[in-house]
C-alpha cells in the first residue's frame, strides 16, 4: 500500500525541472454515501506494527545505512496536529510505512547513482572496479589482536569485580578478502562434512563460534595459514586502563 506514495514521489521528482530538494505529501480519504470501513486484519496489522515501532530506531541504527545528503532546508514544520494551508484543512502525521519506504527507495537510488558507480571516490581509493592486482594480493596480510581481561582466580569473578589478569592473542593470515576468506569457507565446509557429531544437534542459523565450538576448526585454519597465537600469556596488568 506504499506504492502510491513511493511511485508518486518518483513521478514528482521526474516532473520537477530543476533539483528537487523536499517532498511533502498529504493523504486524503474520501468516502461515498455509505461511509468507509476497513477489514479487521488491517487494524490488527497496524496494532502489531505499532507495538514494535520503538524497535525500529535501534534496528535502523544498527544497519549502518548511509545517510542521505540534505538537498534543502525544511520549509514546513508540523506538530502532532497541524493546520495545512496547502490542503486547507487539519491533519496529523501519517504513522504508516510510506515515509520509510520512500526513504529506502531514495537511499537505494543514492547508492546506485553515487556509491556503486564511484567506489574509489567514496572509499578513499580502497575499492575499485577490477579489484586488486596479483601483486597487491600477494603482499597483503591481516591480523586481529585480542585483549582478554579476566581473573586468575575464577571465584573472584562478579559483575562488580575489576579484572586482574590480561591475555593477548592474535589471529593473522594472508590477504583477507580473496585468500583468507576462501580458506575459512572451505575449512568450515570440511568441518560440517567430517565433524558432524561435533556440531549442534538442532538445525537453525548459527554464528561460526556457536556452530564450530566443539570442532577442530582452529587447528584446520592454523594448518592452512590462518595463524592463531598467544602474544602475551595471562599476567597481571595495570588496572588504571579501566
Amino acid at each position: 500500500d506504499s506504492i502510491p506514495a513511493d511511485i508518486g514521489t518518483k513521478f514528482t521528482r521526474e516532473s520537477f525541472s530543476g533539483q528537487l530538494g523536499l517532498v511533502d505529501s498529504y493523504i486524503n480519504l474520501n468516502s461515498g454515501p455509505k461511509g468507509m470501513h476497513l477489514n479487521y486484519a488491517t487494524w490488527e496489522s497496524a496494532v502489531r506494527g505499532l507495538a514494535v515501532a520503538h524497535k525500529l530506531k535501534k534496528l535502523r541504527k544498527e544497519s549502518n545505512a548511509p545517510k542521505l545528503p540534505k538537498a534543502a532546508k525544511p520549509v514546513v514544520r508540523r506538530g502532532s496536529y497541524f493546520e495545512s494551508k496547502e490542503v486547507q484543512g487539519y491533519g496529523i502525521p501519517f504513522i504508516g510505512a510510506d515515509h520509510s519506504v520512500v526513504q529506502r527507495t531514495l537511499r537505494y537510488l543514492y547508492q546506485e547513482k553515487n556509491l556503486q558507480p564511484f567506489p574509489g571516490l567514496f572509499s578513499n581509493g580502497l575499492f575499485r572496479r577490477g579489484g586488486p592486482s596479483q601483486e597487491q594480493i600477494a603482499e597483503t596480510t591481516f591480523s586481529i589482536t585480542f585483549y582478554g581481561y579476566g581473573f586468575n582466580d575464577k571465584s573472584k569473578s562478579s559483575a562488580e569485580a575489576i579484572p586482574d589478569t590480561r591475555l593477548v592473542t592474535k589471529v593473522s593470515g594472508p590477504e583477507p578478502a580473496y585468500i583468507a576468506t576462501p580458506i575459512c569457507m572451505v575449512q568450515a565446509a570440511i568441518c560440517i562434512l567430517e565433524e558432524t557429531d561435533s556440531l549442534p544437534s538442532t538445525g537453525g542459523v548459527y554464528t561460526p563460534g556457536a556452530a564450530f565450538q566443539e570442532t577442530n576448526i582452529v587447528a584446520r585454519l592454523h594448518e592452512r595459514g590462518i595463524k592463531f597465537s598467544v602474544i602475551e600469556e595471562p599476567s597481571q596488568f595495570d588496572k588504571k586502563i579501566f
